[in-house]
């Protein structure tokens, strides 16, 4: 469900050379949500380029798109919900706490992870791909600590219609984040 929501909310443009490839891809992608044993043996067929330029996208999907609409959704919440403005922008404060963490998260994967991977640094026992996948592991937890609060305390007020509608917003960045989180830690790392 995570992936088909990605891909309707924005094409991939990934380095296929063909359609071919690229419905493989997306194939191996949908077969890794459901059955993750088998997902990773796809997904390890491609080339690394891939599987990164793929992250990459997902990463200016996040930024570009999914943040800006729950940024908006919040300040829709203000004006239509005054009486909650003080819980809304509590939460407001908290998601974007969320958003520093996870642009400080995907800088140390652009500038330090991925370019590693793709000069193929990390060999399978290398010493510094140890310390790298754990330094990524952290900052994952610390990232989705912060989105599982807030979609804790978000959930309080899923009653009233625009925060049941914030809610699902951050719900479907959540999925789509582990997802993420997970092709990062299990397949590349």
């Amino acid at each position: 469900m995570a992936t088909k929501q990605l891909n309707d909310l924005s094409r991939v443009e990934l380095s296929f050379h063909s359609s071919s490839l690229e419905n493989l891809f997306h194939s191996a992608m949908h077969t890794f949500e459901f059955d993750r044993e088998e997902g990773i043996r796809l997904l390890r067929q491609f080339p690394q380029s891939t599987l990164i330029d793929f992250l990459c996208q997902n990463h200016k999907l996040y930024l570009n798109k999914l943040i800006p609409e729950i940024e908006q959704q919040f300040l829709r919440i203000i004006q239509l919900e005054p009486q909650h403005s003080s819980i809304t922008l509590n939460l407001f404060a908290i998601f974007r706490s969320f958003v520093d963490e996870l642009k400080e998260h995907i800088e140390f994967e652009e500038k330090a992870m991925f370019p590693l991977l793709r000069t193929a640094w990390l060999g399978s026992e290398n010493q510094n791909a140890n310390i790298l996948g754990h330094s990524h592991h952290q900052h994952d937890e610390e990232v989705f600590e912060i989105l599982e609060n807030l979609v804790a305390k978000s959930d309080q007020l899923g009653h009233l219609m625009p925060f049941r509608m914030l809610l699902e917003k951050l719900k479907v960045l959540y999925s789509e984040l582990r997802l993420h989180a997970a092709i990062e830690d299990e397949v590349l790392l």
